[in-house]
């Protein structure tokens, strides 16, 4: 019966996700407000290649989003300008996200996506779909899920740890390419 059907839920678990949803377009709509702010201060940081997120105007399908979507969610992907490196130091120095592979949590996360990683472990794609993604990512991309703190708090953290500098972020990159 478990294969063909499933597992039941108990009771409590079943409390718990009908009391969530209780709050549930509170909390989205503030997901997509923080993701909105943090995309929009993000698009004009200086260490900052490019944000991708439907809600701004510079995102390729942003008016098919607009006339199908009522909020553009909290899901933000960011290219940095300095690839690895970067990464590396703000991870170290963000206060208020956590770095974790996570989605969707109350809790703003971010998490760096190594370019030859991703590609390199994905053995279906063509070489034309790899070259593709490579050209696409460049050195790599950060997803970041906006959570429901202050908006201005997490602006405050990203920018101080983009700005930041660390030891890690300038051997990182080197001992990344020996390890290869």
């Amino acid at each position: 019966m478990l294969v063909h059907l499933g597992g039941a839920m108990s009771p409590f678990n079943a409390w718990l996700i009908a009391r969530g949803l209780m709050t549930l377009p509170l909390r989205m709509e503030r997901h997509c407000h923080n993701a909105l702010e943090l995309a929009r201060f993000l698009e004009a940081h200086p260490k900052v290649a490019r944000v991708l997120y439907p809600g701004l105007e510079s995102h390729p399908h942003h008016e098919l989003a607009r006339r199908q979507m009522s909020g553009f969610g909290g899901m933000l992907t960011v290219q940095l300008e300095g690839g690895l490196g970067a990464a590396i130091t703000m991870s170290e120095k963000i206060r208020l996200f956590q770095y974790a592979t996570s989605l969707g949590h109350a809790h703003s996360l971010l998490f760096y996506y190594p370019t030859d990683l991703y590609v390199d472990a994905a053995p279906y794609l063509s070489d034309a779909q790899k070259a593709g993604i490579r050209e696409w990512m460049g050195e790599g991309i950060v997803r970041v899920s906006v959570g429901l703190e202050n908006a201005r708090d997490l602006m405050d953290d990203l920018d101080q740890a983009l700005r930041g500098r660390s030891f890690k972020g300038v051997v990182g990159p080197l001992a990344y390419r020996l390890m290869k």
